[in-house]
């Protein structure tokens, strides 16, 4: 199971639909509580590494 950031990236990014820079989905969850964009890259490489999310919409 993914943990709370990496939910709440996986979340933006489901709901999006269009491709989300982590600038932009920092802007869309500081009020979640992220306030670095290091925490969203943290948040991809973890959901990539675990196979939650490939990056594409295939």
């Amino acid at each position: 199971m993914p943990g709370r950031n990496q939910q709440l990236v996986l979340d933006a990014l489901t709901r999006s639909e269009r491709p989300m820079g982590a600038y932009e989905l920092l802007g869309l969850l500081r009020q979640e509580g992220l306030r670095s964009p290091l925490q969203i890259y943290r948040a991809l490489d973890r959901l990539v590494e675990r196979a939650w999310f490939t990056g594409s919409r295939a």
